[in-house]
């Protein structure tokens, strides 16, 4: 047998990989990749050259504010690239641990941070307990903030809030999704349902890109998104 057999076989063999590598083939507590991602489309950053730089002056831990679909998480992502940083996608306290001793983080990311109160309390005091020297950065629905404020301990100058996108800039977002083509009576309709949030074009986008573009311009696929 040839090393991609073996290859294929631990890959499908759980137990195997086990035994021979020590490798359980659990996901990480820990991950570059936010666990929320809503979309594969590789969009540049549009209109928030202005937020990433105001980001960068900020020190210590960090709240990012918006509206669902107003992109926190990608920035997030930018700066967790930039920064060392890693989401945290379990809340099981002994693997985060782990992975804290092994990956070093400089930054830890905590998407919507203001449903996970517990997981936020965990983590600072492990950083205090383990004497660990990371940043803790959060994201939130606007609607969160004073109560997210004070789980962190931050204050105002602490929070990054994210402003609505022009309809110019959403039209970018639109074009650069793969959608420069198309009718200007559907690109509308998109900047219209996206109000100003890009998040919220590029999964329009996206469905268009899928074949749904018929649900997107009727308003079926945003009231599909809204109460899901």
């Amino acid at each position: 047998y040839d090393a991609p057999h073996f290859v294929n076989e631990l890959y499908k063999e759980a137990d195997w990989r086990q035994k021979l590598l020590g490798i359980s083939g659990e996901l990480p507590a820990l991950s570059r990749i936010p666990i929320n991602t809503r979309t594969t489309l590789d969009v540049p950053m549009i209109g928030r050259s202005e937020a990433v730089a105001n980001l960068e002056k900020i020190q210590g831990d960090v709240l990012i504010s918006g509206q669902p679909g107003s992109g926190k998480t990608y920035i997030a992502t930018d700066f967790a690239n930039r920064h060392n940083g890693l989401f945290v996608i379990s809340d099981d306290t002994t693997k985060i641990a782990n992975e804290l001793r092994q990956k070093t983080p400089g930054v830890l990311l905590i998407d919507d941070i203001h449903s996970k109160e517990t997981l936020l309390t965990n983590l600072k005091h492990m950083r205090t307990q383990l004497k660990l020297d990371f940043r803790i950065v959060g994201t939130s629905w606007a609607s969160g903030e004073t109560a997210v404020k004070t789980a962190m301990g931050i204050g105002d100058t602490s929070v990054l809030r994210l402003r609505e996108l022009t309809r110019n800039e959403i039209v970018e977002v639109i074009d650069a999704c793969g959608l420069k083509g198309a009718t200007n009576l559907l690109k509308r309709e998109i900047v219209n349902q996206s109000k100003g949030k890009p998040g919220l074009a590029i999964t329009l986008s996206s469905l268009c890109l899928a074949g749904d573009w018929e649900k997107v311009f009727n308003g079926d696929s945003l009231y599909d998104l809204v109460t899901s």
